[in-house]
């Protein structure tokens, strides 16, 4: 048995092949950027759905659910995977026409990992948003009936004054609920 050198010498002198192809320069070829799949597709579905709104752009949701629907796919399933091909970024959706478009010549299977962080990311920027609403507003709720007590006095024209329908309007119903047992204590049952 011939060692690994010998056997390699004699495989490249035996080769049909003895020059490179003109076409296989690289200064005359065109390098088209490959993606590197990190794992197989294991349905096809999403590939199908990528590829649909790829060759017809301009489509709304209902229309590419309508046709892949047409194409033995499930209906729920690719309304889904367009809002995951919208995360991965792999789709855009034009807001004011709801219409997809691709953003990349080629799919890519998308990774859970990936789909998991943008989720995150997206509740982080929510949460931030709603905190920001919140430092902006100014907020009384329970501290305005828990107030110390005074002796009312009327300051404004009776004309002015709210009614108790109008205060009741304006509260919310656990508010209204604190108001009703606060009222219990100071007149009783």
């Amino acid at each position: 048995m011939p060692d690994i050198q010998t056997a390699l010498t004699t495989a490249l002198t035996q080769s049909r092949v003895r020059e490179i192809p003109a076409d296989w320069d690289e200064t005359n070829s065109t390098k088209e950027s490959t993606v590197k799949q990190l794992f197989q597709p294991s349905n096809n579905v999403t590939r199908e759905t990528f590829n649909f709104v790829r060759d017809n752009p301009g489509h709304t949701a209902k229309q590419i659910k309508t046709h892949m629907v047409a194409r033995g796919f499930n209906d729920s399933s690719v309304g889904s995977l367009l809002g995951q091909l919208v995360r991965s970024s792999m789709l855009e959706l034009h807001m004011s026409s709801k219409t997809y478009r691709a953003l990349t010549k080629e799919y890519t299977p998308i990774k859970i990992s990936t789909l998991k962080l943008s989720r995150t990311l997206e509740k982080k920027a929510a949460k931030k948003a709603i905190q920001a609403i919140k430092k902006q507003q100014p907020v009384a709720g329970i501290a305005t009936l828990t107030a110390p007590r005074t002796q009312a006095t009327l300051t404004q024209p009776v004309s002015q004054q709210l009614t108790a329908k109008q205060v009741l309007e304006t509260l919310s119903i656990k508010e209204a609920h604190m108001l009703y047992r606060e009222l219990q204590t100071m007149f009783g049952d």
